[in-house]
């Protein structure tokens, strides 16, 4: 029992952690502690922790029982949680995306690897033999965030090409794992909402 309560302990310290970072670059849109010439720099910095941040989750999520349940019952001030910051920043980062066409080829790369490691979580989540239609549940149970999930997986999954930048691994990625783990995700929801309506 205790070893059990130092784990959780451990859990929810390693959450509460990785909220705090996430919160911290994505309501700014640039982290205020990095140091950096340029702007492109700070942005591809910002991008890979939040990336790192999200690797992290899916650590917690694997752990079991007490990593998935804090992702599902944590409630941050002003009562969010962590998939409406999640759904919120992916949907920042769609429309800076389709809005800036001349980013750099690294800051892109970096954007596709964090929505990457967000649709895996996700994914991970909602196919969870136990918590999956917890997790379904927790990503619509409010009309912005059932907006927000529909919004990205709609738009990911339409096999549209990024043929504007030419970073052959990048694409791949983009025409690939992207679009297939929002495909994927977007029947899990739909399959969902159909069957809860």
């Amino acid at each position: 029992m205790e070893c059990f309560l130092r784990i959780n302990l451990v859990l929810k310290l390693i959450c509460i952690i990785a909220i705090v970072f996430y919160l911290e670059f994505s309501k700014s849109g640039i982290c205020p502690f990095l140091l950096s010439v340029t702007l492109d720099s700070l942005i591809f910095q910002e991008l890979q922790l939040r990336r790192h941040t999200i690797i992290l989750l899916a650590f917690l999520a694997s752990s079991g029982k007490c990593g998935v349940e804090i992702l599902l019952n944590y409630r941050l001030p002003k009562g969010k949680d962590l998939f409406a910051i999640i759904l919120q920043s992916f949907v920042r980062d769609l429309d800076l995306e389709e809005s800036d066409t001349a980013q750099q080829a690294e800051v892109f790369k970096e954007r596709t690897l964090l929505m990457r490691e967000v649709l895996i979580l996700l994914n991970r989540l909602v196919s969870h033999p136990k918590y999956s239609s917890h997790v379904l549940r927790a990503l619509t149970n409010s009309r912005e965030k059932a907006t927000l999930t529909v919004d990205i997986t709609s738009r990911v999954s339409s096999k549209r090409k990024f043929l504007w930048q030419d970073v052959s691994m990048t694409r791949q990625i983009r025409e690939s794992e992207i679009i297939d783990l929002a495909q994927v995700l977007r029947r899990r929801v739909f399959t969902f909402l159909g069957g809860s309506s």
